[in-house]
């Protein structure tokens, strides 16, 4: 149960996302003051870059104010920006990495950077149910798949390398995502992120 001062916090925050949905700037200046900083940090943490850091979570905030009308004054404005600077910071990963992020590493700096329970709760369990699932394809698919998005190899490369035609590469790869799919249901989007 809330105490009174959650309880007036929760009520100004509704106060202030309702305005801001109205097109209020300085809802929208009161919101960014006090969020911005901690999600920053947050960035900046997982990135250990500042510029791109700055981006991301301006990028938000502007996402923000642009789709304000969506906004549900129910909502928790700090777990909606945590949600989307976690895609962004996704997106830029991706981007970095050229679609081939390294799971293991990037995934361990995600969980140990952040000060959020639930983000390390979110980053331990996802890669569990990955892990659970490259365990479980044969054992052809699961080289193919590792070779593919952990040491960023082209489907020439492991073709060559496991002595298989690239079309059977292709094939291994798109069983794989196919099984990522079914097994991980909701964490499948969230993990377009990192590693397609």
């Amino acid at each position: 149960m809330m105490d009174k001062t959650e309880l007036s916090s929760a009520i100004e925050e509704q106060l202030l996302l309702r305005q801001l949905r109205e097109g209020d700037m300085a809802s929208y200046e009161i919101l960014f003051h006090r969020y911005y900083p901690t999600f920053f940090a947050f960035a900046k943490g997982m990135l250990k870059d500042e510029g791109a850091a700055e981006d991301i979570i301006q990028n938000v905030f502007m996402k923000i104010w642009i789709h304000r009308e969506a906004l549900v004054e129910t909502m928790s404005i700090k777990n909606y920006i945590y949600v989307l600077s976690k895609r962004e910071i996704f997106n830029h990963l991706r981007a970095k990495y050229n679609t081939h992020v390294v799971l293991t590493e990037d995934m361990m700096t995600l969980e140990h950077s952040s000060s959020h329970e639930e983000t390390q709760s979110d980053y331990r369990e996802l890669r569990e149910a990955v892990q659970n699932v490259i365990d479980a394809m044969p054992p052809k698919r699961k080289s193919v798949f590792c070779l593919s998005r952990f040491k960023s190899l082209t489907n020439q490369e492991i073709a060559d390398k496991l002595g298989i035609s690239i079309r059977t590469v292709e094939k291994h790869i798109e069983l794989a995502l196919r099984t990522f799919k079914e097994q991980l249901g909701g964490f499948f989007t969230l993990l377009m992120g990192v590693l397609f």
